[in-house]
């Protein structure tokens, strides 16, 4: 047990009676819970541990072996380029979803919260699988002026669309729509009457937004893209449906081929914790910079 001492009725320092106050320990004592909880719970993860390191069916051999190989090395990067041009697409997006919100238009403002509740509505799996298979519906795409035969050209979608564009484009949408709620909440968080006074100076909207309110806005919105970079991430292991050559896709082509699946994804998981392991501290930082910029 802890024992702390309290003083009572305190008097006023250098007051007659100071030295005379009555002083009581009082003691805190520990629950014995807490120690057998943490106990328990050190012996479940130790009894796991143990078990998946000993387990007969796991060649851990294979693990080491595939670990840093060239096609798992191939398809880590393909799995941070993917993220970065998803998270990207999504922020760029993100920001005109934001604005369309907070538009006095009311149809604009309609449209882009139609949007933001089509994108978060549906699952990013789902997304994947059409825009992947879209070439199926959309062959062929003709340039040329509206409603008259004058045909400047033809795109065939299958040509451009790869898997890893159509990868990047629908985790980029699907991410828009947080992003754009993200923005919209950082955005709605600036005291309106720095606005107000800014249009009493003559400032136009445009200037207001990227001068004053955006910068500010910046400091709510930035540790928030760390989380969202995280979640795409872990998202992008969803393309392995359509075959978009990340490392998830990566490890299940190895699978198919020495028939060792747990070793494989376990390879994969083991990446994609480095990943986040690696994150995890530049968002800290990040997050401490930002704070450190609003004092």
């Amino acid at each position: 047990m802890n024992s702390e001492t309290i003083q009572t009725h305190p008097s006023a320092p250098g007051s007659a009676n100071d030295e005379s106050a009555t002083y009581f320990p009082v003691y805190k004592e520990k629950s014995r819970w807490s120690f057998v909880v943490g106990t328990v719970a050190i012996l479940i993860l130790a009894g796991a541990f143990y078990g998946l390191v000993t387990n007969q069916n796991m060649k851990w051999s294979v693990f080491l072996e595939y670990l840093f190989s060239g096609p798992i090395m191939s398809g880590l990067i393909v799995t941070i380029e993917l993220s970065a041009f998803a998270l990207a697409v999504g922020l760029a997006l993100g920001i005109f979803v934001a604005l369309g919100r907070m538009s006095d238009n009311i149809v604009i403002s309609n449209i882009s919260a139609f949007y933001v509740w089509v994108l978060r509505g549906l699952p990013a799996i789902v997304q994947l699988l059409i825009w992947g298979n879209i070439g199926l519906f959309v062959p062929v795409i003709v340039l040329g002026v509206p409603f008259t035969d004058i045909a400047l050209g033809e795109v065939r979608v299958a040509t451009y669309l790869t898997p890893f564009v159509a990868s990047f484009v629908a985790l980029g949408l699907a991410e828009s729509a947080y992003m754009g709620e993200i923005i919209r909440g950082g955005l709605q968080s600036i005291d309106s009457g720095q606005r107000e006074a800014a249009f009493a100076l003559g400032m136009r909207r445009g200037r207001i937004l990227r001068r004053i309110i955006l910068p500010q806005a910046m400091r709510a919105i930035v540790p928030s893209l760390g989380n969202q970079f995280s979640n795409i991430i872990k998202a992008s292991a969803l393309v392995s449906v359509i075959a978009g050559g990340d490392l998830l896709t990566t490890a299940q082509n190895i699978a198919g081929q020495n028939y060792r699946v747990m070793e494989m994804l376990f390879v994969a998981s083991f990446w994609y914790l480095a990943i986040l392991a690696v994150m995890s501290p530049v968002q800290h930082l990040i997050e401490k910079r930002t704070r450190r910029m609003d004092r």
